[in-house]
């Protein structure tokens, strides 16, 4: 449903994303996540891909972070196993980090962590799924993200599903 109107500009927002993402630039990720986030998975898969190539370009940058975070979202939508292990990389290294964007108003994104989870399962490797969704759940509570704090539940929850083991069905369900 594409009734969202942005508080902006008053557009629909299929009509401002339609023009976007042109360019060889990273932050077509960013597209990427608003046509995920809309149930566009053709778009946001069309601008992941296009995007993935540049992915390092931004190490450094004071949007590192939350681009990477925004690479994590869409491989964790597109389920995209093969480029989890290069956004586990580049945001490893802000595993205790809470992320905070601003563009006209402040974004939380919550703890790392989440997202290092997220990726982690998608690289079916659990041990550091537990750990990383441990992590961002104890960072979450300490800094009373509640938003945040039920998302990387729903996320750990998602991400045990997708293991399939009989026990991990009562643990995603008691999340």
């Amino acid at each position: 449903d594409y009734s969202c109107r942005l508080k902006t500009g008053g557009e629909l927002m299929a009509d401002l994303i339609r023009n976007q993402g042109a360019g060889l630039d990273v932050f077509r990720i960013f597209w990427a996540m608003v046509a995920a986030d809309t149930g566009d998975a053709e778009r946001a898969a069309a601008l992941f891909q296009a995007a993935l190539p540049v992915l390092e370009e931004i190490d450094g940058s004071d949007l590192q972070v939350q681009t990477h975070m925004a690479f994590a979202v869409v491989a964790w939508s597109l389920d995209r196993a093969d480029a989890a292990p290069a956004i586990y990389a580049a945001l490893k290294p802000f595993a205790n980090e809470l992320s905070v964007a601003s563009s006209g108003q402040a974004v939380s994104g919550g703890s790392v962590s989440r997202y290092l989870g997220q990726m982690a399962a998608l690289m079916g490797e659990w041990d550091r799924v537990e750990t990383d969704f441990a992590r961002a759940l104890r960072r979450n509570l300490e800094t009373g993200a509640r938003g945040e704090l039920a998302d990387t539940r729903f996320d750990w929850a998602m991400a045990l599903l997708r293991r399939g083991i009989a026990r991990d069905r009562e643990r995603a369900s008691a999340m």
